[in-house]
């Protein structure tokens, strides 16, 4: 049977899904009869190139359009022949199949020095053309610069920076756009409609997130989920047995607990749902785009994508519980996490710090990390340090030269003046180089307290021992203490002390997770 994509392929301009900017121009031109000698289709997969340049093709030879219209009559022998494939006149060549300038010669250049065997015109639509060599593309220069009177060449491509500029140049270029969850949303409407099938909007929603904007992609895999229609209806639970697991009701349950920092329980779900087998990559995209939605939510953006009743509920729910900037945060942090390589025995580890990190940190003082090309940040000098809650650990001494030495244990101190400078002046330029190569790595630093330089060692605190244990990593120490010679001109120790300074209640939960 064929696919969903192929039985509904629009027949007509009028038909097309989206791309209005550019079906308008290309039927004025068919209209007025001033249509280009070549075009360019660019963009990505599955968006509607191949099939507006067929229609193109086939307009431009119908033997009833009449002068001033722009539809192919799709009755003629011409338009018949095209829909079938079987037009001499139109020839549709994959150039990722023919790559060589000898089969671009024989199939293209040659065939077009004849005229059109039945048509007006000899249309040449050249699929993918990106994947030809730099003999053919030097072969079709001239043709493309000087083409006969009776050929059009459509050139469509998914990876356009690949082609010369002198081709490019050439052609009328039109970039196809990726179609938004609403377009999407109602072309699958329409043919679950035509398939008679009643299908729940949630679905809907869920297939054309999933799509990622490409309508091929979006009818193909609801093409899938007809099969599991009973009655001719379509319900959640059906569609969960070929969609990806919904993560909504684990998104709800982060988000409000998040609202009230409450970190066991979020832990809790997160820790309940991994043990079920949900996977983490997905699960933290899903995470991104729903803070991302209620960013937008919450800055009053119209057109914010259609959601899930439970995450539009959650939504209204905890709103006045999150700033804008605590959500941009949220977001950042969430974004580090996903780019963070986590250990195969513990995949969620990145998702666990940004919920533990977006919870227990407090509101910043500082701009964000700037590169070290701009002007430095000056972050306040930390006070001495306060009791900890619990017996510090022997600070840890990394050196460049021999990491594997450890120091005696020194005592730490009140940062002195020149020592203050270095760190005012130049630390966060450091955790910029450190955030440029491990992201994740720099987040710790960012938790972490400076309490001072002496004798060439920078005194460093963490309140988790977890943290402790990632910069200690030698390729870690490593990172840290070139970017601080980078910045400084001068070789530094790094010594790292446990010394928790968190809520009770913070820390008795650090304390059963093992990572105090």
């Amino acid at each position: 049977m064929p696919a969903l994509y192929n039985i509904y392929r629009p027949q007509t301009f009028a038909e097309v899904t989206a791309q209005p900017a550019i079906i308008q121009t290309i039927t004025n031109q068919l209209a007025t009869g001033k249509t280009a000698a070549a075009y360019m289709f660019s963009g990505s997969r599955g968006i509607g190139k191949t099939t507006v340049a067929r229609l193109l093709a086939r307009a431009l030879n119908c033997e009833v359009r009449a002068v001033g219209e722009s539809e192919p009559c799709n009755q003629c022998s011409v338009c018949t022949a095209a829909k079938l494939g079987n037009s001499l006149d139109i020839i549709e060549i994959d150039a990722a199949s023919h790559t060589k300038v000898e089969e671009t010669r024989e199939n293209i250049l040659e065939q077009a020095r004849f005229a059109p065997s039945h048509s007006k015109y000899k249309v040449f639509i050249i699929d993918e053309v990106h994947m030809l060599s730099n003999a053919s593309f030097n072969a079709l220069l001239k043709t493309l610069e000087e083409p006969p009177a009776h050929t059009v060449f459509i050139l469509a491509t998914t990876e356009l920076h690949k082609l010369p500029a002198t081709v490019i140049s050439r052609c009328q270029r039109f970039e196809f756009k990726r179609l938004s969850i609403p377009e999407l949303m109602a072309r699958l409407t329409d043919l679950s409609n035509r398939e008679g099938m009643t299908i729940e909007q949630n679905i809907l929603a869920r297939i054309s997130r999933l799509s990622e904007g490409c309508l091929r992609d979006a009818e193909s895999l609801l093409g899938q989920l007809l099969p599991l229609a009973e009655n001719n209806q379509l319900t959640e639970s059906m569609a969960a047995l070929y969609l990806p697991t919904n993560n909504s009701q684990l998104v709800s349950n982060l988000l409000q607990a998040l609202s009230t920092n409450n970190l066991p329980s979020a832990v809790e779900s997160l820790q309940h749902s991994i043990s079920t087998g949900t996977a983490v990559k997905p699960l933290v995209d899903d995470l991104i785009e729903t803070v991302r939605n209620l960013l937008w939510f919450k800055l009053g953006v119209v057109g914010r994508p259609i959601m899930e009743p439970i995450i539009e509920t959650t939504f209204q729910s905890v709103e006045k519980s999150y700033s804008i900037n605590r959500l941009a945060s949220l977001l950042d942090a969430l974004l580090k996490a996903r780019a963070t390589t986590a250990p195969a025995t513990v995949p969620h580890l990145p998702l666990e710090l940004a919920l533990i990190t977006c919870i227990t940190a407090t509101p910043p003082t500082t701009p964000p990390l700037t590169s070290p090309l701009t002007s430095p940040l000056t972050p306040p000098l930390t006070s001495p340090l306060t009791p900890p809650l619990t017996p510090p650990l022997t600070p840890v001494s990394t050196s460049l030269a021999t990491s594997a030495s450890t120091p005696a244990v020194t005592t730490f101190g009140i940062p002195t003046p020149e020592d203050a400078e270095m760190l005012s002046d130049k630390w966060q330029r450091c955790l910029a180089i450190v955030g440029a190569q491990s992201p994740s790595l720099a987040i710790i630093l960012q938790e972490a307290t400076v309490d001072g330089v002496i004798n060439q060692a920078i005194k460093i605190r963490v309140n988790y021992n977890l943290h402790l244990e990632q910069l200690t990593i030698f390729k870690n120490r490593q990172i840290i203490e070139a970017a601080i010679t980078n910045i400084t001109q001068q070789n530094f120790r790094l010594e790292f002390m446990l010394v928790p300074n968190l809520p009770p209640a913070t820390v008795a939960l650090a304390q059963a997770l093992g990572a105090i």
